[in-house]
């Protein structure tokens, strides 16, 4: 059991294991695609031969990279003491190894972003907590810092 983890992700073993699924078949596209093009059709012009083949490692690795654009922002644990003025998560690389993080309270800042699932920013990069499966109240309204109101100085006369 790991101790002080206060939030699992509720589908990081999942998204773990949609990248590790892509990963893999994008190496596979990388490295046998080529050859499979290159040995069917025989009839087929060189030229034409290599563009497909350009195509199958272009489309392969363009939706890897997609897919770890969406959900690099997830964390997938999180640890906290409470009364602490930080907190450790855990992300996933590109390669879907481990990534630990610490983070300080007084680094978040509201995400400013128009990018789905991402809850606050810190440090230059975003992050994404599933509030409905944080059960910590406290901790929820740490990550979730609301945007100043930028009102006119002349509405309160």
């Amino acid at each position: 059991m790991d101790t002080g983890v206060v939030y699992h992700g509720p589908i990081s073993s999942t998204i773990k294991k949609v990248k590790l699924l892509s990963l893999s078949t994008c190496c596979l596209s990388v490295s046998l695609g080529p050859v499979i093009t290159f040995m069917t059709s025989p009839d087929m012009n060189v030229i034409l031969k290599g563009a497909v083949a350009s195509t199958v490692i272009f489309l392969s690795a363009s939706t890897t990279a997609a897919l770890h654009w969406f959900v690099s922002p997830y964390i997938h644990k999180l640890r906290w003491q409470p009364g602490s003025d930080s907190f450790d998560v855990e992300m996933l690389s590109w390669l879907a190894t481990h990534l630990p993080r610490t983070i300080k309270f007084a680094d978040i800042r509201p995400a400013e972003t128009k990018r789905p699932f991402v809850t606050f920013k810190a440090n230059g990069n975003l992050y994404f907590v599933d509030v409905e499966h944080c059960h910590n109240r406290a901790l929820v309204a740490k990550l979730t810092p609301q945007k100043q109101a930028h009102g006119s100085a002349l509405k309160n006369l």
